[in-house]
């Protein structure tokens, strides 16, 4: 990432005093200059300045030894931390100060951007795709940030965190501007948020998609999970908020949210923007909205009924924004597919559908599945499994999702990580009903094969959980691996056997 060459060189006492809201203190000589800001001692840049926070494993303080004998030339830390080294600026809270003192030495790009934050369990990346797509068919420079990576236009500039650290962050915005963006379009995950990492950044626009079971293992309750996706709207004071109120934190948040724009996929709702019609089959979406006193048409190719959520939420990012309603419409049905999001790896040359989508969830299984249910009257076989070293109480409400929804079940693995597979798949078990019948396949491209090659002429395939993944984590492995890839070679093989049948 060339973020070197668009930072600041500022003095300690002059980023002290930038960071007084958060109550920093130097302690040290004020006059030395700093020109980058990382966290960690084997990243960090010759004039830099070290950030020694507490971390899931070990202290950076432990490290501060190591990031000034790589050149760091000042140190960021709590102010009982222990850390002798001056100069170095003390703070109470050093999530905080990292992530205003990055967006300080980036410049503060988020001052001149137009920054759009997208928050909720599922539909993050599909709607902060749909928002970039549109934006560009208007011929508005954006980039966008999040889990697919941070691109700029078409241009994919590097891999990311779903929501970056905030050095990363900053980076990536100062970039965007550099490049002549004048939007950026970008997921912002709860554990961002918890962290802090967006501190310092000016959205324009934030927007909910939902809230259902997920990340439980970091934020232990439903309720911490919903606190910390609602700061984004409280804490960073956006522009425009844009809800959508088809969970019930959804409506608690728009009731907090007076002046927010709020979206519905029911009618008569008291939502500024609704649903009155709706079809939603294997060619697309075609709704008509209510928009105030004005109906407005919407059509889409993507599939189901979470993406009219999704459309819904963008649109509603669209006209926060200021565009024309009836532009902003016509140039979201111009929006494609966004990798691993139920995408197509079926040809006409099958006699399968068969889908991969990223749906790790069990709101997002039943969701996906649904939406290949209202394709039509066929028999749909479903292949997952359940991440590693994750919450693990939401496996069972997964299977069970899956059990309702599907015909024919393959359970396999995930991304263990560093957690016994068969531990995790008897997790699994546990939430499927009793004498629910099933097979079990631990490889994943065997269960892949296996699945397609056994499944009904005409039946839906649907591999769930990686989406746009190329990579398995196994242990301390990352292992190439892509759904996408074993789901056309075995559709390759089905063919070919088909061939020798019929021969």
């Amino acid at each position: 990432m060339p973020g070197s060459a668009l930072s600041l060189s500022l003095t300690l006492a002059t980023l002290t005093e930038r960071l007084r809201s958060a109550g920093a203190r130097l302690v040290g000589d004020p006059s030395v200059r700093v020109d980058s800001i990382d966290d960690d001692s084997r990243e960090i840049a010759v004039g830099g300045l070290f950030v020694a926070r507490s971390g899931q494993r070990e202290s950076g303080v432990h490290f501060v030894d190591a990031a000034v004998g790589r050149g760091a030339l000042a140190v960021l830390t709590g102010r009982d931390s222990g850390v002798g080294f001056e100069p170095r600026i003390e703070l109470d809270d050093v999530a905080l100060g990292f992530g205003l003192a990055a967006q300080e030495l980036a410049g503060r790009p988020a001052d001149t951007l137009q920054i759009v934050g997208i928050t909720g369990t599922n539909g993050k990346t599909t709607t902060a795709s749909l928002v970039d797509q549109a934006l560009r068919f208007l011929r508005i420079p954006s980039a966008r940030l999040g889990t697919l990576g941070f691109f700029i236009g078409d241009e994919l500039i590097f891999d990311t965190l779903t929501t970056p650290l905030p050095h990363r962050l900053a980076e990536s915005l100062a970039l965007a501007k550099e490049r002549g963006v004048r939007v950026v379009v970008m997921e912002v995950s709860s554990h961002a948020l918890a962290q802090k990492r967006v501190a310092g950044v000016r959205f324009e626009v934030a927007a909910f998609t939902n809230l259902s079971q997920d990340h439980l293992d970091y934020h232990e309750t439903l309720e911490a999970y919903g606190a910390a996706k609602a700061r984004l709207f409280f804490e960073h004071a956006p522009a425009h908020s844009v809800i959508f109120t088809g969970s019930d934190f959804g409506r608690e948040l728009a009731g907090r949210l007076p002046s927010a724009l709020t979206a519905s996929r029911e009618p008569h709702t008291g939502a500024r923007l609704s649903v009155e019609r709706s079809r939603i089959g294997s060619a697309g979406i075609e709704a008509e909205l209510s928009l105030g006193e004005t109906t407005l048409s919407l059509r889409s190719r993507l599939l189901g009924a979470h993406n009219l959520e999704n459309l819904l939420v963008a649109l509603g990012i669209l006209l926060s924004l200021g565009i024309d309603a009836e532009q902003a419409a016509f140039a979201l049905a111009q929006a494609g597919n966004v990798p691993g999001r139920l995408e197509r790896c079926d040809g006409p040359e099958d006699d399968l559908l068969a889908v991969v989508d990223y749906a790790h969830t069990p709101d997002a299984l039943s969701r996906v599945l649904g939406a290949l249910r209202a394709i039509g009257d066929r028999p749909l076989v479903c292949v997952f499994g359940c991440g590693g070293d994750r919450d693990r109480s939401k496996r069972a409400p997964m299977a069970q999702a899956v059990a309702d929804g599907a015909d024919i079940i393959w359970l396999t693995s995930d991304n263990p990580r560093y957690e016994d597979p068969a531990q995790i798949s008897s997790d699994v078990r546990a939430g499927l009903p009793e004498g629910c019948e099933f097979f079990e396949e631990p490889d994943r491209a065997c269960a892949i094969e296996r699945a397609i090659l056994t499944a009904p002429e005409g039946a839906m395939i649907l591999v769930a959980g990686k989406g746009h993944e190329t990579y398995q984590l196994v242990g301390d492995q990352r292992l190439s691996f892509d759904d996408r890839q074993r789901t056309r070679e075995a559709l390759a093989k089905r063919r070919m056997l088909r061939q020798e049948t019929l021969a």
